[in-house]
């Protein structure tokens, strides 16, 4: 699933389904889930499709009213996609809920731009001055990258924001919390994941947080600038 937020022109969002969702046996399953969710957050907007065999959905829709996501005030919503199916029942009586899957995720609305004026760096359309570091995905007991499996949806990850390092008992993870949080009281606002992707964890915590990311691939060029140059074979 990719999902796109926009904070300005128009507050619209776009996601595709890549397949991944939980099934959900019955209605009441459902309807149990979506009021959890909808405890953490309110309904903004609905928008539906229908579908037929196997295809790649794609929507967008007009969101009223929304508090635009920075690193100081880092809101969040919870967006929940439904695919669902029905069908008539044996009585003739009309459609009945047969089966249907869910993928929930939590997302913020911003945008960032560069001024045509000044080339200065704006979010939501105001000047933004990045105050960062460079971090990398280290565990003093396991190593480099050394993060066991975490749930990324969005009902277990609603609780990061108020969450501390003695809440978790992995301790890749509480050294993560302890990180961010040490940055943040820091002043820092931007973290550069040097020099590759880090575990999903680390966004949630993030976004959750209020953290700029420069998102690095795992492009190794150090030492590198100059090698054609000297070495043209």
């Amino acid at each position: 699933m990719q999902l796109i937020a926009d904070a300005d022109a128009g507050r619209r969002f776009r996601f595709f389904d890549d397949g991944e969702l939980t099934y959900v046996d019955d209605e009441h399953n459902l309807a149990e889930r979506h009021s959890v969710l909808h405890r953490c957050t309110k309904n903004v907007d609905w928008n539906s499709n229908t579908v037929d065999g196997e295809v790649v959905v794609e929507f967008q829709a007009a969101i009223g009213d929304v508090e635009p996501w920075t690193a100081e005030t880092p809101r969040l919503y919870t967006a929940l996609f439904v695919l669902s199916s029905h069908g008539l029942d044996g009585g003739g009586g009309g459609e009945e809920f047969q089966r249907c899957s869910y993928h929930a995720v939590k997302v913020g609305f911003r945008r960032v731009s560069v001024s045509p004026r000044d080339g200065a760096l704006l979010l939501n359309g105001r000047p933004l001055k990045l105050r960062g570091v460079n971090r990398h995905e280290f565990n003093a007991w396991k190593g480099i990258g050394a993060f066991s499996s975490f749930p990324t949806s969005a009902t277990s990850a609603s609780s990061l924001s108020s969450t501390t390092a003695a809440d978790v008992d992995d301790n890749s993870k509480r050294e993560a919390i302890r990180d961010v949080q040490m940055m943040k009281r820091a002043n820092f606002n931007a973290i550069r994941t040097s020099h590759y992707p880090n575990d999903a964890f680390f966004y949630l915590l993030c976004d959750h947080l209020g953290v700029y990311v420069v998102d690095e691939a795992n492009i190794e060029t150090h030492g590198l600038w100059d090698h054609f140059s000297d070495d043209p074979a």
